[in-house]
């Protein structure tokens, strides 16, 4: 087994609905999320 080496990793398939979600999706609504947080919270 061993450690992972990031040669071993694939490409991220943007034809899977699922990894779309998880890798663009989820990161863009926790960024906005944040700086609306942090918007609302200087007022």
């Amino acid at each position: 087994m061993g450690t992972p080496n990031p040669d071993d990793n694939e490409k991220v398939d943007l034809s899977n609905p699922l990894e779309v979600i998880v890798f663009i999706v989820i990161p863009i609504a926790i960024i906005a999320l944040y700086f609306f947080w942090r918007r609302k919270k200087n007022k």
